[in-house]
């Protein structure tokens, strides 16, 4: 079963989400105007620089002057999953991120909730 397949039946159907609403490609949706839009809070311009680099996609070539602002994130991809996007609307988001405050919900238990949340490394882990 592959990791899109799997996700969506033993997570994001159980808890009741339209799986044909979400995806990992850009390509798996017709229409992207109710994807989840991405923005990041820039302290200073060695963050963008630093992201240039690291995720060449972002090719943010316009650095704002009114730092420290929110930048939007176009849309990009990533070859590689399940290190990938899980892209969906806002409302499914919803429904994924109320499984986690509800320690789980039907799909993974409270212990596992836990480990999820646990700080590791003193907080040193960036």
């Amino acid at each position: 079963m592959s990791y899109i397949d799997y996700v969506k039946e033993k997570l994001l159907k159980p808890l009741g989400v339209n799986i044909d609403k979400v995806g990992v490609r850009l390509s798996d949706f017709a229409n992207i105007e109710d994807l989840v839009k991405h923005y990041t809070y820039v302290v200073n311009r060695s963050y963008i620089l630093d992201w240039n680099k690291q995720i060449r996609q972002l090719n943010i070539i316009q650095i704002p002057n009114d730092l420290p602002t929110w930048l939007y994130i176009s849309f990009f991809g990533f070859s590689v999953h399940p290190a990938g996007l899980l892209r969906m609307s806002a409302g499914t988001l919803s429904i994924y991120l109320r499984m986690f405050l509800s320690n789980g919900s039907s799909i993974l238990r409270p212990q596992s909730i836990a480990e999820m949340r646990k700080v590791v490394g003193n907080g040193l882990i960036p």
